[in-house]
C-alpha cells in the first residue's frame, strides 16, 4: 500500500475524474482504490471476485508490457544498438 498523506489520498477520492498523480505512489493509491470499489460493488465477496482482480493486474500488465514498453525499448534499441 502506498503510504501517502491522508490529505492526499482524501483529495483523490474526491475527484470525479482521473486525478492527478504526483508519483508511483498516487498510482498506487489510485488503483488500489479502484480494486477497493469493485469489491464494495460486488458485496459479500467470492473468490471469483478476488480472481477477477488478478486477472485484470495480469491482463493490464501484459498489454502495457506489449503496446508501452516493448515500443520503448525497440526504439532505444534503435537509437542505442542492442546489448547482445
Amino acid at each position: 500500500m502506498p503510504y501517502i498523506k491522508q490529505h492526499h489520498r482524501e483529495h483523490m477520492r474526491q475527484q470525479t475524474s482521473f486525478p492527478l498523480m504526483a508519483g508511483p505512489g498516487q498510482l498506487n493509491f489510485f488503483l488500489c482504490e479502484t480494486y477497493k470499489e469493485y469489491l464494495r460493488q460486488r458485496g459479500e465477496w467470492r473468490y471469483q471476485d478476488l480472481n477477477d482482480i488478478l486477472g485484470a493486474i495480469e491482463g493490464s500488465r501484459a498489454e502495457f508490457y506489449e503496446h508501452v514498453i516493448k515500443l520503448y525499448e525497440q526504439k532505444k534499441i534503435e537509437e542505442n544498438g542492442t546489448v547482445w
